[in-house]
Formats: structure tokens, sequence, C-alpha cells
């Protein structure tokens, strides 16, 4: 009577079932498979500083644009831009140019995102 075959849109259904596992991954923090699925970070040794999402839920490339163009260091991984010294961790950050003041107070607000997190001696798995 309605036509086709009966056969549903692979897309749409492709998508549900996404957004459904998605929404599992965030709310459900005991799930078996969620250790399959996320990176646990370390110390950063196999961490993209920039490229990889190890804060928030973006690249840090993609929430601070401005000081990953000017970085030197695009590929370096956390545990290459970390530093402990006395217990207190100091980023090395080095740019092409000396930052504007409006560069730096982004550089600001990056230290405070990346400080939050705590990184340890253990591999990242």
């Amino acid at each position: 009577k309605l036509g086709g075959l009966g056969v549903r849109d692979i897309r749409a259904v492709n998508i549900s079932l996404l957004a459904k596992w998605r929404w599992r991954l965030l709310e459900d923090d005991n799930a078996m498979w969620k250790e399959g699925v996320i990176k646990r970070i370390g110390c950063g040794d196999q961490t993209k500083f920039w490229r990889d999402i190890w804060v928030g839920t973006v690249p840090l490339q993609d929430k601070f644009p401005r000081l990953f163009s000017v970085s030197t260091q695009k590929d370096c991984n956390v545990v290459d831009l970390r530093e402990m010294v006395e217990g207190v961790v100091n980023w090395r950050f080095v740019w092409r140019r000396r930052l504007f003041v409006w560069e730096e107070n982004l550089v600001m607000e990056l230290l405070e995102i990346i400080n939050q997190v705590v990184l340890s001696e253990e591999c990242d798995k």
C-alpha cells in the first residue's frame, strides 16, 4: 500500500544508534565497555597536547586556534610540555613570536583549563 521494500533508512538508523551509544558513554560511569572507548591519560606520553582530546570535549587546537597557530610545538605530547619542579607544574610553551596582550590572556585561559587536570607518572592507556 505504501510502496517500497520495507527497508529502513540506514543513515537515519545509524545516526540514531550512534546517538544512543554516545548518551550511554556520557551517562553510565560504570559501563564495562567504556574502558575500551575512553583513553586514559597518565603522564601524557602518548597524548598530543594540541591535537588530542585530553581536557574538555574538543582538542585544544580547536578551542585555542590562535595559540595553536603561533605554537612551534604543534605535534608535542603533553609530557613534553609539562615540567614538575618541587611539586609545582610548569608548562613550557614556545611561540614563533612574542605574543600580543590578548594572546597572553588566551594563554592564561588555557592554563586555567589544563592546570585542573591531574596527571600521574603512569603511561597513557
